[in-house]
């Protein structure tokens, strides 16, 4: 695989990135001729160059000293993804990575008040039929009992703060226990010298009755909304009827009485459906709460195959333009893709500071396949019924784990020989990607046939051209995105 490509925008601006050294910089026409025919002796190059420019001698010699020089730096090389995609999970990994667990969330129960037509939890996707659950606190004594050693090997390096995130169903349905949860905590931080912070995603329909206790702990609020009443029409209870209006007021009780907290902790999720675009649900919520909502589209994960046309139906695709992107920054689908961007594809910026150390030692450095994040190096997920999970985004057929009051297995054995093998399924494809460095794919959101992965996103040499096209193009348009998404810290 060729380690730099070559492109242009719009503008026919033409630039090189280099894969291997993460290296994008403005080429030369010259350039980029005496690399195309870099195999032929210098004199013919030359000549070459010479019949389709007006270029000196001396203009000449700059440019082919120029591509030497960057020939000798790795520039123009070859890439042996072979040997870079040879990562593999262990059981140390998945203890270090117990040990700096950052977010620990309970789905404290599965029973919802409303039934919105796109849930994941729905008819529209696979996955088992399961009886309505409320978790109890002695779960929640379980898995503390279990990581709480765990932490404790990091707790004389760097001060301790966990994320306790709180989700359903809806939560608030099991206020009992997320008080209980808060309180056992608050138990933990005192004895154990661990931090905690609170999140909790929320349809908003309980409030006002809960907002006074929620607001004394300083809950981070995520709250799905998705604008106004004909956006959000599939937002509705289990008699079919509408919830906007209730939720709308709901949101603006607490807006009105929690004026500070509203301003710093409360958040929006929006659902991207056929009903709605991205500029009408951000305006609308913009304009009523002064706030920027994140708009996901509709779910593809574990989708069944015989609910495809009516996915298709309530499905919309992501667009907006560089006005809205410019406005919405971050919270935009278009601004966190240019985050990735700099932040995998450019050389000016860490996920730690040891990538320093790895990169510059080839030997050292391996990578897995696609950009599955490993066993809990984000979060652990807990269902209602007590199953261990990596996350809240993933089919519910891959669970890791079982939690029962005084006991906790994790199959650590069956985590190490799953993740090996789904990426030893899909490596030699993964070899073959130009973004096999970059991937923003979850292996566990990708189609399985006979457990190995289908991966539908492997890109060509064009096909990431077309991407480094697109990206640089956006910037180009707008010179201050640059600085506004370099300055971006992603976690």
């Amino acid at each position: 695989m060729k380690s730099t490509v070559i492109f242009s925008t719009k503008n026919q601006n033409s630039y090189a990135y280099d894969t291997k050294s993460k290296y994008l910089f403005y080429i030369h026409p010259i350039l980029n001729l005496i690399w195309q025919y870099a195999l032929y002796e210098k004199n013919q190059i030359k000549e070459i160059v010479s019949q389709t420019n007006h270029i000196s001698d001396a203009d000449f010699e700059y440019y082919y000293q120029k591509y030497l020089f960057l020939q000798e730096h790795g520039i123009f090389s070859e890439i042996d993804s072979d040997r870079l995609l040879t990562g593999r999970v262990t059981k140390d990994i998945v203890e270090k990575n117990l040990a700096n667990l950052n977010q620990l969330v309970f789905q404290v129960t599965n029973d919802c008040n409303l039934k919105c037509k796109y849930c994941c939890f729905g008819d529209l996707y696979n996955g088992p039929e399961i009886k309505t659950q409320y978790m109890d606190i002695s779960m929640v004594h379980s898995i503390f009992s279990f990581l709480i050693p765990y932490w404790k090997q990091r707790s004389s390096l760097c001060k301790n703060t966990i994320n306790i995130g709180f989700y359903g169903g809806e939560p608030l349905l099991n206020i009992s226990l997320i008080k209980d949860i808060i309180s056992y905590c608050e138990q933990v931080q005192e004895r154990e010298n661990i931090g905690f912070e609170y999140s909790m995603t929320t349809n908003a329909t309980l409030l006002p009755r809960y907002i006074d206790y929620l607001v004394e702990h300083r809950f981070n609020l995520l709250i799905s909304f998705d604008g106004n009443e004909y956006h959000d029409s599939y937002r509705v209870d289990k008699n079919n009827h509408s919830t906007f209006q209730r939720v709308f007021n709901n949101i603006k009780y607490v807006q009105v009485r929690y004026c500070e907290y509203f301003k710093e902790n409360v958040y929006f999720n929006s659902v991207l459906t056929d009903k709605s675009s991205v500029e009408e649900i951000h305006d609308f919520i913009y304009k009523n709460f002064q706030k920027t909502p994140l708009v996901e589209p509709v779910s593809t994960t574990d989708l069944k195959d015989s609910e495809i046309a009516n996915f298709k139906q309530i499905s919309q695709e992501y667009n907006e333009d560089i006005e809205l992107l410019r406005e919405r920054g971050d919270f935009s689908n278009i601004g966190k893709e240019i985050g990735r961007f700099f932040y995998y594809n450019l050389n000016n910026s860490f996920h730690h500071y040891a990538d320093l150390l790895y990169k510059m030692n080839s030997s050292i450095y391996k990578k897995v396949p696609t950009g599955t994040c490993l066993p809990f190096w984000k979060k652990m997920y807990i269902t209602s019924r007590g199953d261990i999970m990596v996350c809240e985004k993933i089919a519910m057929s891959h669970i890791w784990g079982h939690v029962e009051p005084n006991k906790v297995f994790i199959d650590f054995e069956r985590i190490i020989q799953q993740y090996n093998m789904y990426f030893d399924g899909i490596r030699e494809r993964c070899q073959k990607c130009y973004r096999f460095d970059t991937c923003p794919v979850c292996i566990f959101q990708l189609k399985m046939e006979k457990d190995k992965p289908l991966c539908p996103y492997s890109i060509s040499e064009d096909s990431f051209k077309n991407y480094l096209s697109n990206m640089v193009d956006i910037l180009e348009r707008d010179h201050q995105l640059f600085y506004k998404f370099n300055d971006l810290i992603f976690a």
